[in-house]
């Protein structure tokens, strides 16, 4: 499974006709995230996190959509059936 960069999102998010402050609200919840890993019982340092969605937030599903929606119309493109 590829991750979106959240780079990707805004702009698809704004193609789409999204309201801009919308977007900018969304990529603030998203921008200068930090995160730890535990592997066997490790926990790794702090890195940024620059791809994919918040686990567990309630909006994460549509974004998901979102992305989901720009690809179908991507590979879609010039599609007259047959």
């Amino acid at each position: 499974m590829a991750l979106v960069p959240h780079d990707k999102l805004l702009i698809t998010m704004l193609h789409m006709g999204y309201p801009a402050h919308l977007v900018d609200l969304l990529m603030n919840l998203h921008k200068k995230q930090f995160a730890k890993v535990r592997v066997a019982g490790t926990l790794s340092g702090w890195f940024r996190v620059r791809k994919g969605v918040r686990q567990g937030c309630a909006i994460s599903p549509y974004l998901f959509n979102i992305i989901a929606e720009i690809v179908l119309r991507e590979a879609l493109e010039g599609y007259t059936g047959g």
